[in-house]
């Protein structure tokens, strides 16, 4: 009844692309092979357009109807697909039924990878914790647990059943027992680049003051509040000029937590000369990535255990301690930092954040599919 291929499934939520990056790159690569997407939601198109192999966008329908078409989805996946490959622990069938999904997988010898990107399996809670202290001016008291109750059973379900893990982030690897494949954000640079050349802006940066965007997808987990006050701060001063997408006149189409559309987002980037991608959670990001390949200079807070995975010729600015923003931004601003080179941009991002460079994906890639 079931097919002995090697047909993978990347399911049940898209975040930061990762699907159709993933399986467009795997088409390629792999032509004899099939490779789908089932996305559970699918982002507005005002937002950004997404395109997947299979979606019903039934998140908001009653619970009867998801569990109706999540069932009769699953057994055809079952049917059709070897290799399950679920980004965020969001399953087919609901996370209610989880265990049991994977343990159909495993009783049917399915391949199955578990790819965690942050807040799925990191408590939100403890830095909302952090954003308020660092306003109030008090100590950081992080009473939260690093992981909720759901997340810590989340991560042991995913080191019983799961054949591969995978962390997007280095500071994930520490919520695991079992062996852990740290893949960085990946980003295909010729698609952004194209997307950022359609964008026309009517407004023109005359660049008597720098300009600093910050542009959060989620507010409260990036430090916005005080990366917003100080940015304000220095403003006042007549140093910088600031774009906050957190104030309301930037918000269009689009519903918290994020701020702007990625349409917007594009535009935003060539108006900018900095951009700071938060303070809160002592990594870097998407936005990174993307201001970096924009021309605009990089401010990033990474925290100083983690600092052994940056590459010494990494372009971003990087502190170690949220006090350290503000001098960071004068110090760039005083000394009229150069614009980046584009060219050892490019170079970097696509040495370090592309999937065809990377080596530890394919090698994944080909012990799953071969």
């Amino acid at each position: 009844m079931f097919k002995k291929n090697k047909n993978i499934l990347f399911c049940a939520l898209d975040i930061g692309g990762r699907m159709e990056l993933y399986s467009s790159y795997l088409k390629n690569k792999y032509p004899a092979r099939k490779i789908k997407t089932f996305a559970k939601y699918k982002l507005n198109k005002k937002h950004y357009q997404t395109s997947y192999d299979y979606h019903f966008n039934y998140i908001n329908q009653p619970a009867i109807v998801q569990y109706v078409i999540s069932f009769f989805f699953f057994i055809y996946a079952l049917t059709q697909f070897k290799v399950f490959y679920i980004i965020s622990g969001e399953n087919i069938l609901t996370r209610k039924l989880l265990k049991l999904e994977l343990r159909i997988y495993r009783s049917l010898n399915k391949t199955v990878v578990m790819h965690f990107v942050g807040g799925d399996i990191r408590n939100s809670e403890r830095l909302i914790e952090k954003n308020r202290s660092l306003i109030d001016k008090s100590n950081d008291q992080s009473k939260s647990a690093s992981q909720l109750d759901f997340q810590f059973k989340l991560c042991r379900l995913a080191e019983k059943y799961a054949d591969h893990l995978v962390v997007v982030s280095p500071d994930l690897i520490r919520f695991f027992e079992r062996e852990v494949s740290y893949i960085p954000v990946f980003i295909d640079i010729e698609k952004f680049k194209e997307e950022l050349n359609k964008v026309n802006i009517e407004e023109t940066n005359n660049h008597q003051r720098k300009v600093i965007l910050h542009a959060p997808s989620n507010p409260v987990l990036k430090g916005s509040d005080y990366i917003g006050s100080i940015l304000k701060e220095l403003e006042q001063d007549g140093k910088v000029e600031a774009i906050l997408t957190t104030d309301e006149k930037y918000r269009k189409f689009i519903n918290p937590p994020y701020t702007v559309t990625k349409y917007e987002l594009l535009k935003l980037y060539k108006l900018s000369d900095f951009v700071i991608d938060q303070i809160l959670i002592g990594w870097y990001g998407m936005q990174s990535i993307e201001s970096l390949l924009a021309g605009n200079n990089v401010i990033c807070l990474v925290n100083q255990e983690l600092l052994k995975y940056i590459t010494l010729d990494c372009p971003i600015h990087l502190i170690t301690e949220e006090n350290q923003l503000k001098s960071k931004i004068e110090e760039l601003v005083n000394v009229q930092a150069e614009s980046l080179d584009l060219e050892l941009v490019t170079k970097w991002v696509r040495k370090h954040h592309t999937i065809e460079e990377n080596e530890e994906i394919n090698q994944l890639f080909k012990t799953i599919l071969n």
